[in-house]
């Protein structure tokens, strides 16, 4: 039991909840693993709790907690890992200056507990997802009317990343309350800390087909069909570009035949609307594009575009942002095939950018007309809105620094995002490449680097230029290359020297930013080869060597 009735005030840094009120403090020591502080059980006010190493005088923040899950607001419960050689401070204070009497539990576990616990129930079912803590463990989830005991009701049991999560729970009646509990064990044998109860009440009515992926609804080119969101179920499915799901969603479905689909609720519905699609079955779904707002559709409803191929089955959810849900029509229409399609429109197939002088870049004619909306999340800096990107990458070479310039043509602004690789864990930061060429100081030498450039697409998509500039510059095989080129010098003037030419190579092109070939020369000998580019403009160009084992390396001319 503790108070903080008579408490005087504390003033240590905020640490995962604000100090608002007076506390007390409690330490421990010696206890490695996973450690639950809770005030859940018993209560007589609104607690915080806020856990710190180091001195009292200089405290570090470790983690805090505001209401605990599972029906313990307005209690707190803060789950941490521990180390025995560390001293933990403890401070039980309140929320918005309130103060009390309360209990003080700490539980150790020798198995972590699950998180990001959601429960979504049905009408005779319910799913039940989660993040496991133990991914070669096994689980038990028991399940029985409101307030049951646990050890008196029915329990499903698995192995984790098998028999689950996701869990559905069956056998349940309408409109009926219940109560759950989850737990893990760990690969040897070790039991966690139960998590619940999570309670849940079924639906009144039973559910529309289609709030299932497997009973979506087919989809037309041309057709248009109306649905409620509010009889829809929150899925256990994978995130798709920026229509995060979050909420009830209702699902549809339809076969792709090579052309461009749109599906939208572009001011059909009176909550903000999110659209995601997948393709493949609903086990092993494949994010092919997500939207959350469109430009031009009012109210934030949404529309999203995916380009189709023939024969292939694609899932279409429509749900909401931030719990909203509501009546919508979604409509499908269908159009040839953009054309010509966008080769750089995926990360994995990034255009190679060559980085050149200061002073001296040619720059590259890029489009992202045709390009589609990304299945990644988007850039932090722009994460609600259709990204219509196109990819570029650089090698940093010897140089630090690099100065990219993106500059329009006939497109609308647009967006610059830099990623040490392609996934949205390399994201680095964003740009704006309307106030001037963007600065990039401190990256790794001889790095590859990737460059998302986007806008919102429709009337705003069109062409710009991009470059690369550095200080210090060698020239660099492509990442396609089959041999060991090198040229110098970089830049050239006149003669360009090539070796690392492997033997039984027939000859060697010179080709210029689009492909055309600009100079041919047969190889007669083995060793380094003399390439005379006096007669060729300024700009960047690619050497390419014919024979048995194909190679390149992009040059640069003064």
């Amino acid at each position: 039991m503790g108070s903080t009735l008579v408490a005087l005030p504390d003033n240590p840094p905020e640490c995962g909840t604000p100090i608002s009120a007076p506390g007390v403090w409690y330490s421990f020591t010696g206890v490695s693993g996973t450690v639950i502080l809770s005030t859940c059980a018993d209560h007589g006010y609104d607690t915080k709790i806020n856990v710190y190493t180091g001195a009292c005088d200089d405290p570090e923040c470790v983690d805090g907690n505001d209401d605990g899950p599972f029906g313990c607001y307005p209690g707190s419960e803060l789950i941490m890992q521990a180390d025995e050689a560390t001293t933990y401070n403890v401070l039980v204070q309140g929320y918005d200056g309130q103060v009390g009497d309360f209990t003080l539990e700490m539980a150790c576990a020798a198995c972590a507990p699950p998180s990001d616990i959601v429960l979504t129930p049905a009408d005779v079912l319910a799913y039940l997802n989660w993040t496991p803590a133990n991914p070669d463990g096994t689980f038990t989830v028991e399940y029985g009317p409101t307030g049951f005991s646990p050890g008196t009701g029915t329990v499903i049991t698995g192995s984790v990343g098998v028999d689950g999560p996701p869990v559905t729970i069956t056998g349940l009646e309408l409109a009926t309350g219940y109560d759950a509990y989850l737990n893990e064990t760990c690969i040897g044998g070790e039991s966690g800390y139960p998590r619940g109860p999570l309670a849940f009440t079924t639906l009144e009515d039973p559910l529309p087909i289609n709030a299932f992926c497997g009973g979506a609804v087919s989809l037309s080119c041309g057709q248009s069909v109306g649905g409620d969101t509010e009889l829809g179920v929150l899925p256990m499915v994978p995130n798709c570009g920026s229509a995060f799901v979050s909420t009830p969603g209702l699902w549809y479905t339809f076969m792709g035949d090579g052309s461009d689909v749109t599906l939208s609720t572009c001011d059909s519905a009176d909550f903000d609307t999110k659209i995601s699609v997948w393709s493949g079955p609903c086990e092993e779904l494949i994010c092919e594009g997500g939207v959350d707002d469109a430009p031009g559709c009012g109210g934030n409803t949404s529309a999203v575009t995916v380009a189709t191929s023939a024969g292939t089955t694609y899932h279409v959810l429509v749900h909401g942002y931030d719990g909203e849900a509501g009546p919508f029509n979604l409509s499908m229409a269908c159009a040839p095939a953009c054309d010509p399609a966008v080769a750089n429109d995926d990360c994995s197939s990034a255009q190679e950018i060559q980085p050149q002088l200061i002073g001296s870049c040619v720059p590259v004619q890029g489009t992202n007309v045709c390009a589609y909306t990304t299945a990644a999340p988007n850039p932090a800096c722009d994460p609600y809105s259709a990204a219509f990107d196109v990819w570029y990458a650089f090698n940093t070479g010897p140089s630090s620094d690099h100065t990219i310039t993106v500059a329009t043509i006939t497109s609308g602004p647009m967006g610059v995002a830099l990623y040490s690789g392609c996934g949205p864990e390399s994201f680095i930061d964003c740009y704006d490449p309307q106030l001037g060429p963007i600065a990039l100081t401190g990256l790794g030498t001889n790095t590859v680097y990737y460059v998302q450039v986007w806008n919102t697409g429709g009337d705003a998509a069109g062409t710009f230029t991009i470059c690369d500039e550095a200080p210090v510059l060698v020239s660099v095989p492509e990442r396609t290359s089959g041999g060991a080129l090198r040229a110098w010098p970089i830049p050239v003037e006149t003669v360009l020297t090539i070796d690392g030419i492997a033997s039984g190579s027939g000859s060697l092109r010179v080709c210029d930013a689009q492909g055309r070939t600009m100079l041919t020369q047969r190889i007669t000998r083995s060793g380094d080869q003399a390439v005379d580019m006096s007669s060729l403009a300024s700009g960047a160009y690619v050497v390419r060597v014919d024979g048995d084992v194909p190679a390149s390396i992009r040059v640069v001319r003064r």
